[in-house]
């Protein structure tokens, strides 16, 4: 039956409880095999697939950890935060390549504290994109870590930055309602887009770039199609009772898991505009605020971070 099926797409593997504090982010390695976690408790840890506990954990940061982020090279790993550096380590053996600090205005007294809340790399790998409060977007080159732009795009902190798959778009959320379209080579500003009631937590293109969707503390789900550089509104719904934190395309392009303030991770059908499976704690689900979800490049397992201090890897049929 229909029910079945849908109980069976995402399955529950394993909880880990190390973070101890709120798991703000997670992350997937390149090939699928590692994972990370980071949060409240200001240590990245560093999880392999195959074992029961972290293999190590990083501790670089003096604040709150909002993101980390695998390279899909395969080279380096991400983590950066409320107090405002973003690390980057070698993505095998975790040494310590760069710190990569914003600029301060000398002039302030004190000078602010830029936190930053998300991090993306352009599909060829060779531009990491920063997004942080006070609406800006920081460039930074791969090749030697040096500052490549900064873009002041929003009146709001910058949430959530996306690149479409061939590297044309780049989208970034705000906390000021908007949604920016830029191009992704010279990052001129193409389009703003309006349709949220607050914060937006998330923004992807799907895996063949065709449809785009964002999320945010509305509880609303918007989907975009795209043609070329033209987005076209396809659906608004109201997907969750509270805000979207965040999302991911599975790779066939119609399906999208969200996960929510409400506790719930939902599996959605695009194409049907249903969803197909809704996981809450009675199912293995979180307790509280799910902040984070990532899927392996092959697609096999999901990782969830949450507000109950708990990290959870789930298996996709």
């Amino acid at each position: 039956m229909h029910t079945t099926e849908t109980l069976e797409k995402i399955q529950l593997l394993q909880s880990f409880p190390e973070n101890r504090e709120n798991a703000y982010t997670v992350g997937f390695s390149h090939d699928g095999q590692r994972f990370a976690a980071a949060g409240g408790l200001r240590a990245a840890f560093i999880y392999d697939l195959h074992k029961a506990k972290p293999i190590g954990g990083l501790l670089d940061h003096s604040q709150s950890i909002y993101s980390v982020k695998f390279s899909k090279n395969g080279k380096w790993f991400f983590s950066t935060g409320r107090d405002g550096k973003v690390m980057v380590y070698d993505a095998e053996k975790f040494d310590k390549i760069a710190v990569l600090l914003p600029e301060f205005d000398l002039e302030s007294a004190p000078p602010q504290i830029i936190p930053n809340f998300t991090l993306a790399l352009n599909p060829d790998q060779t531009l990491l994109a920063v997004g942080a409060s006070g609406g800006v977007m920081r460039l930074y080159r791969t090749d030697d870590w040096s500052l490549h732009k900064v873009l002041p795009l929003h009146q709001g902190n910058i949430r959530s930055i996306a690149f479409s798959p061939n590297g044309e778009l780049c989208a970034t959320g705000s906390s000021d309602r908007m949604v920016k379209i830029l191009d992704g080579n010279t990052f001129e500003e193409l389009q703003t887009i309006e349709g949220h009631g607050d914060v937006v937590f998330s923004v992807r293109f799907s895996p063949d770039g065709k449809t785009f969707a964002t999320g945010g503390k509305d509880a609303r789900l918007r989907i975009w199609s795209v043609d070329g550089k033209k987005f076209t509104p396809k659906v608004k719904l109201l997907a969750h009772t509270f805000a979207i934190k965040s999302m991911q395309f599975l790779p066939n392009a119609h399906e999208l898991v969200t996960v929510s303030q409400d506790k719930t991770i939902k599996l959605w059908d695009l194409e049907k505009m249903l969803a197909t499976q809704i996981i809450d704690k009675t199912c293995g689900g979180h307790a509280f605020t799910i902040n984070s979800v990532d899927l392996s490049p092959d697609q096999p397992h999901m990782i969830t971070g949450s507000d109950d201090k708990t990290v959870k890897l789930w298996k996709i049929s």
